[in-house]
């Protein structure tokens, strides 16, 4: 896990967890985040400056295998 502190105005959990593990996995830790952070969630959605938030660690990679057709057996 790793912790970090809100440097900026006007920042929001989604954009947090956009930058640090990308768009689309960055969504699917929201819940994760705000359980290992209690309190949180009570701050609204804008957080506060100087805010300490321990982020999850990020899911495993798992490779997309597409199976191989052949055409000639």
């Amino acid at each position: 896990m790793k912790t970090i502190t809100v440097r900026s105005d006007d920042i929001v959990l989604d954009a947090i967890l956009a930058k640090e593990f990308g768009p689309t996995i960055g969504r699917s830790l929201v819940g994760a985040t705000l359980a290992i952070n209690p309190g949180l969630a009570a701050l609204g959605p804008v957080i506060p400056l100087n805010t300490v938030i321990t982020l999850p660690d990020a899911p495993p990679v798992t490779a997309y295998t597409r199976p191989v057709v052949s055409l000639f057996g």
